[in-house]
């Protein structure tokens, strides 16, 4: 890296002997830029350079836009047509709630990949909403700031074109948590909320709603935004999720919005493990460690 440091000198040195605009007129009247030396060109084309650089980051856990992790792209694929072709196409729910008893099942890495799955068929787009507005994150998946979202359009301080931000994936939109509130109950309990779904949903034709939210038996808001809700995706974190607490989140919702359950973390094979106790749909996904889960 020295010999690259004293290149970058050099050519520091050469560009303001030449003047700031660091070109020289030719004889046809024509602007000739000054050339670096080797070890800085080469360096700027692969680390340097504007053009070079992804406008968004992706990050890894959102397996569905990556080549690698097969099997757990396939399973978020199977959930998308479950939603997608499960009922005729005017009765496809477009609004969609992810949800969980509690922290640390994976509600979050189920909600980014399942609205990336979704936005990545052929007429669909997708808008996910991170609805925890307490402890908003999911905007680190795509590397984007926190404010504005959606605290801050539900107080009527920014416009709905103001949070919809672009992914980096294409048809994908994302609406950040906001600031953080502690009136998140009100908030989802606005008529501002209301609003927000509407005009969110009127944005394309084809267009979904995957909300992101709080722990169902935690938290109060995800049984209200349930009653905006087409569907809801309950994600079950297999050998962590008490019995007890998954009973009473599908009773603060009720059964009949649940699509299904999505068993993360599950290992092949062992998809059925609540089957006997309710009805509905069950899918496995398995990716990272215990010690990298994303909730």
């Amino acid at each position: 890296m020295s010999k690259v440091f004293e290149a970058l000198q050099k050519a520091q040195k050469e560009k303001q002997r030449m003047g700031t605009s660091g070109a020289r007129a030719t004889k046809s009247g024509e602007k000739e830029a000054l050339s670096l030396p080797p070890e800085v060109a080469s360096l700027s084309s692969v680390a340097f350079s504007q053009k070079e650089l992804p406008k968004t980051f992706i990050s890894p856990w959102l397996v569905v836009c990556r080549a690698s992790h097969y099997y757990v792209a396939e399973q978020i694929k199977r959930i998308r047509t479950q939603i997608l072709h499960s009922l005729p196409q005017e009765s496809a729910p477009r609004v969609i709630m992810v949800t969980s008893a509690g922290p640390g099942e994976g509600k979050s890495f189920i909600a980014a990949n399942l609205a990336a799955s979704i936005a990545q068929g052929m007429k669909e787009s997708a808008i996910l909403v991170d609805a925890d507005m307490r402890r908003p994150g999911l905007h680190k998946f795509f590397g984007l700031p926190a404010l504005p979202g959606l605290s801050d359009f539900l107080t009527g301080k920014v416009t709905l074109e103001e949070v919809i931000k672009d992914t980096g994936v294409p048809k994908l939109k994302f609406v950040p948590g906001g600031s953080i509130r502690e009136n998140t109950v009100e908030l989802v309990s606005s008529d501002a909320m209301k609003t927000f779904v509407t005009k969110a949903l009127s944005l394309e034709k084809e267009g979904f709603l995957v909300f992101d939210t709080t722990p169902l038996v935690a938290t109060n808001e995800p049984k209200i935004l349930a009653t905006h809700m087409d569907a809801i995706v309950m994600v079950v974190r297999h050998n962590f999720t008490p019995r007890e607490a998954l009973d009473r989140a599908i009773n603060l919702v009720g059964k009949e919005k649940i699509l299904g359950l999505v068993f993360n973390d599950a290992p092949q094979g062992m998809m059925k493990l609540y089957g006997h106790a309710y009805s509905g749909y069950y899918y496995g996904a398995r990716y990272g460690s215990d010690r990298t889960r994303k909730d």
